[in-house]
C-alpha cells in the first residue's frame, strides 16, 4: 500500500532499488527518500514555524481557543487534533510552548 502511494507520487519521492550481484533484488524493499524540492519545502515550512512573530500569532490563536473552554484547560490530545486547523507547528511542546513557559499550565498533558 505504501509503495503504491510512492509510485503515484514520483515527483515527491526518489526510490533507489537494492541490487545484489548486479541484479535487482525482489526480496529487499527499495530505499525511499524525499526529492530536493520537497526537502526545500519542509525547510521553508520549519523556518516559518520558528519565526518569532509567527510564534506569537500561533500562541494568540491557541489562547483564543483556550478562552472558549469552561475551565481554561484543554487536554493535549485535543490540541493535537486541532493543530493543523489552528496553524500550529507539528511539535507544539518543543517549538511553541518552550518559548512561552507561561502557557504550560493551560494544558493537561494527556495524550
Amino acid at each position: 500500500m505504501a509503495m503504491s502511494l510512492i509510485r503515484k507520487l514520483p515527483h515527491r519521492f526518489n526510490t533507489i532499488r537494492t541490487f545484489v550481484n548486479a541484479k535487482p533484488s525482489p526480496g529487499f524493499p527499495p530505499h525511499v527518500k524525499l526529492t530536493p524540492q520537497i526537502l526545500s519545502l519542509h525547510k521553508e515550512e520549519s523556518a516559518i514555524h520558528t519565526f518569532m512573530p509567527n510564534k506569537y500569532n500561533a500562541i494568540e490563536r491557541l489562547s483564543k481557543v483556550l478562552m472558549l473552554t469552561r475551565g481554561t484547560k484543554l487536554p493535549m490530545r485535543l490540541i493535537n487534533r486541532l493543530k493543523w486547523d489552528l496553524g500550529l507547528p507539528h511539535d507544539i511542546v518543543g517549538t511553541l510552548l518552550a518559548d512561552f513557559p507561561d502557557y504550560h499550565f493551560w494544558f493537561r498533558w494527556s495524550f
